[in-house]
């Protein structure tokens, strides 16, 4: 019995050095001294206020004005008290902890020496945990007052940013307007009366919103959306994409260059929001299948990765129509740069039609990356992605291999068509003429749905008599797509002209 009264009253006894791990936004960056009277240089200083109810221990972080500086131990160069600052309580980081102590004599809070170099135009000011997670980001600018006129700018209640009460500012306590009752209010008064005039107006709480998660081809321009915020009016929007990189409006576009996953933060005066964006790679496309193989061959389909970079195809899908993926590429699978992976029928359990269909490649996240239509499949050929993104039928296949093409005018013949939704494709004027009017007298189409990720960008149509087509790069768009037609040319006088039409072999 005493055995367990002992062990209480230990944990009672050593209950107060426990000190929390800090996540973001619990510890804020609260007021700044950025371009004082006279020169700065080591003059400047910031105030952080850890607003939540457990003690943060802020060993190892950094301060990061453009550049992460190391936070200095007390009483390192001059500076006093500790790195765990109180709940409730506030710590004072400064360029010159000797001089920041000289210019407010008897200060007794908390002063970190570090390093800084605040620009007197405005800058993006941050914390990093000792993990190197953000803790708190915030953007000032000379616009929102305390240039060069001995002020400070000071964080309200509300989240924004304003000039401070005084000279000097308030640092190691909350603003002055924040400890200042409305001359409108009473003692007895805490919050105002209902349709009274002299009732003090309640800031409004900023409730950052970054938006819905995001999917996107490695590459493309992204637009960054906060404007579901609520109450941030005037505050500053700051975003961290995950990327190494920070920027700072209500909306705002950027570009991943590699393959990923990303979280993206974006805080607003305190409040804090995330969303995921996924990048894709560029280059990963169909590149060859074969729907009728002939007696003792099956079907195939190979995936071609044309980018510089290998590529993680885990869950992307290969599917036979436009419902979804029948076959989900399994977890761990990478194709190298410049890598080919078939998928014969045994594999992935699709059987593709021999006169015509359509074959669907899928991203994991269920939107359709390319959608390819033929007709009028031979028995024997496959069909061969070209580097213009056409196709041809050919009887040189080459499956895990790089298509090659050679062209034969000894085989003058009515090709089937091939018809591809995915990537710009470019051809002859003369051929695209030819298309338009073979196009213009049968008028068959067909209307296909595409759903890339990112931004809208529909380019020119280009045609040929061999693979005709509409292409769309990322978005959820749609249009109406030729397919496949007989070559055949209406002429004056009822007279038909045969469309010679090359057919291109390796």
């Amino acid at each position: 019995m005493r055995f367990l009264f002992f062990i209480t009253a230990c944990l009672f006894l050593y209950a107060p050095f426990f000190v929390s791990a800090a996540g973001a936004g619990d510890v804020v960056i609260t007021e700044i001294a950025y371009d004082l009277k006279g020169a700065d240089d080591g003059h400047e200083w910031i105030e952080i206020h850890n607003p939540s109810s457990a003690d943060i221990d802020i060993s190892g972080w950094k301060f990061n004005d453009g550049t992460n500086h190391v936070l200095n131990v007390p009483p390192k160069n001059g500076g006093q008290g500790t790195m765990v600052i109180s709940a409730g309580g506030y710590a004072v980081l400064a360029d010159d902890a000797v001089i920041f102590l000289t210019d407010h004599p008897g200060f007794p809070g908390t002063v970190i020496d570090t390093v800084m170099s605040l620009s007197n135009t405005g800058a993006t000011l941050m914390l990093f945990d000792n993990n190197g997670v953000a803790i708190d980001t915030e953007l000032y600018q000379k616009d929102l007052g305390a240039a060069g006129n001995g002020m400070t700018l000071e964080r309200g209640d509300g989240g924004a940013w304003k000039e401070s009460a005084g000279e000097g500012g308030t640092p190691g306590a909350a603003p002055l307007q924040n400890q200042q009752y409305d001359p409108g209010e009473t003692a007895t008064t805490s919050s105002p009366v209902l349709g009274s005039p002299q009732g003090a107006a309640t800031a409004p709480r900023i409730v950052a919103d970054a938006g819905e998660n995001v999917a996107a081809l490695a590459g493309d321009e992204i637009m960054f959306d906060a404007s579901g915020t609520q109450g941030g009016s005037g505050a500053a929007f700051i975003w961290n994409f995950g990327d190494g990189t920070v920027a700072s409006g209500e909306s705002i576009f950027h570009r991943y260059m590699f393959p990923g996953k990303y979280i993206v933060v974006l805080s607003v005066s305190g409040s804090e929001d995330t969303i995921e964006a996924t990048i894709y790679p560029h280059g990963i496309a169909i590149s060859e299948f074969m729907p009728d193989g002939g007696t003792g061959e099956k079907e195939w389909i190979e995936v071609h990765n044309d980018s510089a970079y290998s590529a993680d195809l885990s869950q992307w899908g290969i599917g036979a129509g436009d419902t979804k993926a029948r076959f989900i590429i399994p977890q761990g699978t990478v194709l190298a740069a410049g890598g080919y992976m078939v998928l014969a029928r045994d594999v992935s359990r699709i059987v593709l039609p021999n006169e015509k269909g359509v074959i669907t490649l899928w991203y994991p996240h269920g939107q359709q990356a390319m959608r390819v239509e033929y007709d009028h499949a031979k028995k024997g050929f496959s069909a061969a992605r070209k580097s213009d993104g056409s196709y041809v039928w050919t009887d040189q296949r080459t499956p895990g291999a790089r298509n090659v093409f050679v062209v034969s005018e000894d085989d003058i013949t009515e090709e089937p068509q091939v018809s591809v939704v995915g990537e710009k494709d470019s051809h002859t004027l003369a051929v695209r003429a030819a298309w338009e009017r073979v196009r213009d007298d049968a008028g068959s189409s067909v209307r296909s749905f595409i759903a890339e990720p990112a931004h809208a960008m529909v380019y020119d149509e280009g045609a040929s008599a061999v693979s005709p087509m509409r292409m769309i790069e990322p978005a959820l768009a749609y249009g109406a797509f030729p397919f496949g037609i007989a070559a055949i040319l209406g002429m004056a006088g009822g007279v038909l002209g045969a469309l010679v039409i090359l057919k291109r072999k390796q």
